[in-house]
């Protein structure tokens, strides 16, 4: 299960793309070299699927890539402090293709999968945190424990090649700041943002999200937005 990601958040493409690619190659070189090696797990991002639009309607299912990414990371410098959230989304973006076209390429003894989650990040101490990268508008909500979905990819033999979008539902920024105000009315954190419309239609292939939940996780259904970080606290 490959994690590993250049994630210093450099806005310039050319420190981070070309590093996270050959990162991902040289990988899977050496475990086309290993006849014991049978699935290959990369940690993907829901940035390498989806961007949003500004409150304009998206749907996203298995074969989404975010190709708005890719032009805005490779644009002409001057390289901006606010470009850096594109190069790490295009930067996932060109390493899960680099990954599916070795395998594809190669036909290596192995299966290749991708886990791509959207954020693990808490805001208890008051501070944004990676919400500063966040739109205002809805996005996808992180699965429960979504090491399940990286454990299933690695163990289970029925999921080749495919690509897990292990996001639950939708969010925006402002739901999540509501659940640790409640819970900690001592505590002082940002205001909320300006609301906008959802940017999500569809989120991937469901019935299969809830198979893989149901086999590895012994859930048929997502927790809420507000269990979630409730769990991660205990």
């Amino acid at each position: 299960i490959h994690f590993a990601t250049p994630f210093n958040f450099s806005p310039d493409p050319n420190k981070v793309i070309p590093q996270a690619v050959e990162g991902i190659l040289s990988l899977l070189r050496a475990a086309a070299r290993e006849p014991s090696v049978k699935r290959f797990v990369y940690n993907s991002s829901v940035g390498a699927a989806y961007s949003p639009k500004g409150g304009v309607p998206v749907t996203v299912m298995e074969d989404s890539w975010n190709d708005a990414a890719l032009e805005k990371a490779w644009a002409p410098p001057p390289y901006e402090p606010k470009r850096a959230p594109y190069v790490y989304a295009a930067s996932k973006v060109e390493t899960e293709r680099a990954m599916f076209k070795f395998f594809g390429d190669e036909n290596p003894g192995f299966s290749a999968k991708s886990v791509n989650p959207f954020l693990n990040r808490n805001i208890y101490n008051g501070e944004p945190g990676f919400s500063g990268f966040m739109p205002p508008g809805n996005m996808p909500r992180q699965c429960p424990r979504w090491c399940n979905f990286h454990v299933a990819a690695a163990l289970d033999p029925n999921n080749k090649g495919e690509r897990l979008l292990a996001w639950a539902g939708l969010f925006n920024v402002n739901m999540v700041l509501d659940i640790p105000r409640r819970r900690h009315s001592d505590r002082k954190f940002i205001d909320d943002l300006p609301p906008q419309k959802p940017c999500l239609s569809i989120i991937g292939d469901e019935s299969r999200l809830f198979g893989v939940l149901k086999k590895w996780g012994g859930r048929d259904s997502w927790i809420s937005l507000e269990q979630g970080p409730r769990r991660d606290e205990s």
